[in-house]
């Protein structure tokens, strides 16, 4: 058996408030993203630029960074909440944080987190200690679903670049074991772009040794994808996440459908409308015969002047007869 390695990201998205109009994250010295990255238990790879977005590969996934907005997914045993208090002590241009966004699905083996990880009481605990720390007065709430994935925030947050924000994971990958899929880094990468589509995204891909492999892709629209595989067929799994728009994220989520053939999917969606959560309900309707599909929703959970949705869909592999 593989040595065990916690493939399950935690996702943090934070909306700063900075201290004037021309003031922004990409003011931040790399050396203050080096420190606080540390904090957290990883360490930055390779870095990628557009005019809208930087994206970090970091040894635990990535970190994207647009002018008043962060996303960090981060997997292992790291503590991704440890970025903030380096942010707000060495970032200059911060004037204050304005909504927190922290989720991430079951992990399968909690106990193996590190403290304040480990359990929804201990993150609730921690999660109240920032918010006091940061002087945060909006309410704080907890959606949980059934597969004790978990969201905790303090006010409605999306990455710009899209109305949505949808996160696929996948676990027990067919045909993770066969090496013919993982022999070079381009192998996933044109999985998910073809060579015209891949013109009008700065991509970063990394194949980790013995095994792993990770992608960010940023785009003009300051759009973003990263992607982060774990192929051990012990604990395999991979993750996308994207706010990219429906039509070409469909094709993405198939292809790698087709690659993985998972035993098991679990589609989180973060939107602004409903349009995206139906267009993928009516894309899953066709794997029915293959899949159980089953969906939460939270609706109208948010401030009532804010229109938001999010819905998780979990799909199980039917046994074959």
């Amino acid at each position: 058996m593989s040595s065990f390695y916690e493939g399950q990201e935690k996702s943090l998205i934070v909306e700063f408030e900075m201290t004037g109009k021309e003031a922004n994250l990409f003011d931040i010295k790399r050396s203050v993203w080096n420190e606080g990255l540390g904090n957290t238990g990883c360490v930055v790879l390779s870095e990628r630029r557009t005019d809208k977005c930087t994206a970090f590969l970091l040894s635990e996934s990535s970190l994207f960074v647009w002018k008043t907005c962060l996303l960090l997914k981060t997997c292992g045993t790291t503590q991704p909440l440890n970025l903030l208090p380096t942010l707000l002590k060495l970032g200059s241009s911060i004037k204050h944080v304005k909504a927190i966004h922290y989720s991430h699905g079951p992990f399968l083996k909690p106990n193996l987190q590190p403290l304040g990880y480990r359990t929804q009481k201990e993150e609730a605990s921690a999660i109240r200690g920032y918010l006091k720390f940061l002087k945060m007065r909006p309410k704080c709430f907890r959606l949980s679903f059934r597969n004790k994935a978990v969201q905790y925030v303090s006010g409605f947050v999306l990455p710009p670049g899209g109305k949505a924000v949808v996160e696929v994971q996948m676990r027990g990958l067919n045909h993770c074991h066969q090496g013919s899929y993982f022999t070079s880094e381009h192998d996933v990468r044109n999985t998910l772009f073809n060579d015209s589509d891949a013109d009008n995204w700065t991509i970063d891909d990394w194949k980790f040794k013995p095994c792993g492999f990770s992608l960010n892709a940023i785009n003009k629209e300051a759009q973003y994808l990263t992607l982060h595989l774990t192929p051990e067929a012990d604990f395999s799994y991979v993750s996308m996440e994207t706010n990219e728009h429906f039509s070409g994220f469909i094709i993405r989520f198939e292809n790698l459908f087709q690659l993985f053939d998972p035993q098991k999917v679990i589609v989180l969606i973060n939107s602004i409308d409903t349009v995206f959560q139906r267009d993928l309900l009516c894309y899953l309707k066709s794997k029915q015969k293959s899949y159980f599909i089953e969906k939460e929703c939270y609706e109208n959970e948010w401030p009532t002047h804010i229109k938001a949705f999010t819905t998780q869909i979990r799909c199980l592999k039917r046994s074959k007869v």
